[in-house]
Formats: structure tokens, C-alpha cells, sequence
């Protein structure tokens, strides 16, 4: 989640309301949510977002309308959550850093963890300097909070396969081999495997770029 918040995804100005959009980032929730419940049938929705992407964030407000008022739970899974409480690294036009309030799709995805009607389960990083620490049980109202220790191997063998299956990895194949090599690169926290494998990457390329 620290990528929503680092200045990684476009936005634009809205002149009439002010506001930054971001339709690359809310096509990609909802991308995320058809992917693991397909039982929202988002499928027309993507079809009309991926002829025009603009209108990714009104149907991503209109998921969460359905989500608020179902009456069914509703469970959220997500890590990095103390990312929607950190300063943004987006600026204006004045190169002044904006503000949540100015940024919808941000907003949208923080209210719907606020709200108490869900059910929320959520990881804090508290090793990326780029965002703030709270307390969960103060700001989120957390019922429990468990202290997670470092990944081993077999577990970022796990992390690697679900990124994967999310499209985040290469689908070449791994092995247990490379499991261990960002686990060591990653030092075993779980915001690092990412960026490790990321890093790995862009080193074999370079390196096979080199002369020999």
C-alpha cells in the first residue's frame, strides 16, 4: 500500500472541484477486488474502464457503496495500512504536498477501513521511514494486535507464489533457491520482498548487458 501514497500512480487536476484523480490506481482496486471476490461481478465494469479509465473511480465509489450498505460483513485484508495516515508524496501544481481531502480515491479506500460496519485485518509496517506509526487500537479501534516476526524462507516461498498469482512476479517458475535469495536480500520483512525481487530483477538484466 506504500506505493499508493509515494507519487508512484498519475493524477490529475479536476479544475472545477479541485480534486487529484487517480484512474490508473482505482482501476487497479478494482482490478484487485474482482480478482479475489469474483462475486462482486465487476466484469463490465472493467470492460467500460479499460475503453476509458477516467471512469474507474466512480465505479470504484459505487463498489464501496454496495460494500457499506450490504448486508453481509464485509472483511478487509490488507498490509501497510499506517500508508493512509502518512504524508503523501503527491504535490500541486504549486509543488505543495496535497492533502488527503484533495486526493478522492485515497480517501475513498481510507473510509472504508474506518468503517466500523467491516471487518478489518491489517499489517503495519513499521520499518519504512516513508510512514508514520500509530496505534492500532487508538486509530483503528483493533480488537487484538499480534507483533509478526520476521519471514523464513518457507514463508516467502508463500509471499513469492501469492504475488504471483496476483501478477506482481514474473510467471517463470521459482525455486526454494530463489525463495532464499529475497529472503536474504529482504532481511525476511515482508514490505522488502517486493522491492527485492524488483532489485533482482534489474540486476540479472544489468548484469546481461555487460561484456563478458
Amino acid at each position: 500500500m506504500s506505493r499508493w501514497i509515494a507519487g508512484y500512480y498519475p493524477y490529475y487536476l479536476h479544475n472545477q472541484t479541485q480534486e487529484y484523480d487517480q484512474p490508473e490506481l482505482a482501476l487497479e482496486v478494482l482490478k484487485y477486488a474482482s480478482k479475489l471476490n469474483p462475486g462482486l461481478e465487476l466484469e463490465g465494469a472493467l470492460a467500460e474502464c479499460s475503453k476509458d479509465p477516467k471512469c474507474a473511480r466512480l465505479h470504484l465509489a459505487e463498489l464501496f457503496k454496495r460494500l457499506d450498505n450490504s448486508e453481509s460483513r464485509v472483511f478487509i485484508f490488507t498490509d501497510e495500512v499506517n500508508a493512509l495516515y502518512s504524508p503523501l508524496a503527491y504535490r500541486d501544481v504549486d509543488s505543495k504536498p496535497l492533502q488527503m481531502e484533495r486526493m478522492p480515491v485515497l480517501k475513498m479506500l481510507k473510509e472504508l477501513i474506518q468503517n466500523p460496519r467491516h471487518k478489518l485485518v491489517a499489517a503495519l509496517c513499521n520499518d519504512n521511514p516513508q510512514l508514520s506509526l500509530f496505534d492500532l487500537r487508538s486509530e483503528l479501534k483493533a480488537s487484538s494486535v499480534e507483533t509478526l516476526e520476521y519471514f523464513n524462507d518457507h514463508e516467502v516461498y508463500s509471499v513469492l507464489k501469492y504475488y504471483q498469482s496476483l501478477g506482481h512476479v514474473s510467471n517463470e517458475p521459482f525455486d526454494s533457491r530463489f525463495a532464499r535469495k529475497i529472503r536474504f536480500v529482504s532481511g525476511g520483512c515482508g514490505s522488502k520482498i517486493l522491492p527485492a525481487v524488483y532489485y533482482n530483477s534489474v540486476y540479472q538484466k544489468d548484469s546481461a548487458r555487460r561484456p563478458q
